[in-house]
């Protein structure tokens, strides 16, 4: 199995883009499905990533940035955020096998003021990202799954100093559909 430095993991989370740049469009969305833009936030990495592998939090520092999103269920929803997510992954170091998961339980918070409780679950596919996969358990569209890619920098560390303990995230563009 290839190995690749780690450098960052990235659960993105919805949001505007990086600054400087325009927003990527919110996806159209066909009947009984919610699609949503891409976006950033931050992540605390706790414990620091290092060359020691062990298991590793990454939690969202105070709610993403929102998301436009386009309301194929009728329900009137036009934007969405995550409040919080917290992706655990078993064992990471810098020294990352492609393919490693981790998961967490996560909060959407939708334009009209209502939640929904979801699992998060973040695959590396490389060293600066890979997919985010969320089920929402409870709450509004309860029963629907999603899946974006994401990319991270770190922001705060290096793998072959003190180790990263915090980085900055961008989430693409999603689609919740019924499981």
């Amino acid at each position: 199995m290839k190995l690749k430095m780690l450098g960052v993991f990235a659960a993105g989370l919805i949001g505007a883009s990086v600054t400087g740049c325009a927003p990527p469009p919110t996806p159209a969305a066909a009947p009984g499905t919610i699609s949503c833009g891409g976006g950033s936030g931050t992540l605390d990495v706790s414990p620091a990533v290092d060359q020691v592998a062990k298991p590793v939090t990454y939690s969202l520092v105070g709610p993403s940035s929102t998301a436009g999103c386009n309301d194929g269920t009728g329900t009137g929803i036009t934007s969405a955020r995550f409040d919080s997510l917290a992706v655990t992954f078993p064992s990471l170091s810098c020294f990352v096998a492609v393919g490693t998961d981790g998961s967490g339980p996560a909060v959407v918070r939708w334009s009209d003021g209502t939640t929904s409780n979801a699992t998060a679950t973040a695959t590396l596919q490389a060293a600066y990202g890979g997919t985010l996969d969320i089920e929402l358990t409870s709450g509004h569209f309860a029963g629907t799954t999603g899946s974006a890619t994401f990319v991270a920098l770190p922001e705060q560390g290096s793998c072959f100093g003190e180790g990263i303990s915090r980085e900055s995230i961008t989430l693409g563009n999603f689609t919740l559909n019924r499981a």
